[in-house]
């Protein structure tokens, strides 16, 4: 169930489905609760779908859960989906905490 929900979650989110993308990471995440890539996903496609409450939301969960805080942060810093976001002092705030992490 895990794949199937992340594989139809992405192909989703590349045909510009947020939505329906969201709830697939949502089946993924909670099909493993422990997956960082699962709530990666999910904090994209709630981002996508202007949700900045909810992608910050399993950002918080995501670095909570992830083992190696320097790749989070690297891939965090990229990720074009929180670009409207990176202002937001709920965001910084996510960043200065998980490079204090490192």
């Amino acid at each position: 169930i895990f794949m199937e929900a992340i594989e139809t979650g992405q192909g989703l989110l590349q045909a510009k489905h947020a939505a329906d993308a969201r709830m697939y990471f949502e089946f993924a995440a909670m099909a493993e609760p422990d997956s960082v890539a699962a709530l990666q996903e999910l904090a994209i496609a709630r981002a996508l779908e202007g949700d900045r409450k909810g992608a910050i939301e399993a950002l918080r969960t995501a670095r909570k859960k992830s083992k190696d805080p320097a790749a989070f942060s690297a891939w965090l810093e990229k990720e074009n989906a929180f670009a409207k976001f990176r202002d937001t002092p709920e965001f910084r705030a996510l960043l200065a905490t998980v490079q204090n992490a490192q």
